[in-house]
């Protein structure tokens, strides 16, 4: 069924980033506020994590407006965004993996 109403793509070129930047602007920024719209000027919210992360966007088929955004965070655990945001509880007790991955910004 979701493959009858839309289409996801992976972000393989610059083009293809600022799309999902500016879908997680709209999201972030204008519709939640949860980010301060004045840091990103250019309507594309965007941070440190991206450079090492995997993007994808999601347009609607019947509009082709694009209405989605995610990323997967791959990097160490303990430099993943949920450690930047959020306090672990000796977080030395788990066992991580060498290499993990997050799934961030969806939206």
């Amino acid at each position: 069924m979701f493959d009858e109403h839309y289409e996801v793509f992976l972000c393989d070129t610059y083009e293809s980033k600022l799309v999902n930047y500016n879908v997680r602007y709209k999201v972030y920024c204008e519709e939640s506020a949860f980010e301060d719209a004045n840091l990103y000027p250019k309507e594309l919210e965007f941070d440190e994590f991206d450079e090492r992360s995997v993007h994808f966007i999601v347009r609607s088929k019947s509009t082709g407006e694009w209405i989605g955004a995610m990323r997967l965070v791959l990097d160490r655990p303990h430099r993943l965004p949920c450690f930047k945001h959020s306090k672990f509880d000796h977080p030395e007790k788990y066992a991580f993996p060498r290499i993990a991955a997050e799934i961030s910004r969806l939206c």
